[in-house]
């Protein structure tokens, strides 16, 4: 008649097959970063607006460069 410790260690063993079967099958985590899609680009960046400065319009400046001149 064969041992019982024959039928434990071919159970353990075949415990041991399953579990590592069971560990390269399942999905991991690590496959599902790979199919995500990437994060869209921000929109380009407009220029800065330069601010025009005070008091410069040429229409008016010289109305009153005009006005200055002939009283």
């Amino acid at each position: 008649m064969v041992s019982h410790l024959f039928f434990y260690q071919l159970g353990l063993l075949g415990l041991l097959w399953l579990c590592c079967m069971l560990h390269y099958a399942w999905p991991s985590g690590h496959a599902a970063d790979l199919q995500r899609l990437p994060k869209p680009l921000p929109p380009p960046r407009k220029p800065p607006r330069v601010p025009k400065p005070f008091g410069c319009r040429p229409e008016t400046d010289a109305y009153h460069l005009e006005s200055l001149r002939f009283p």
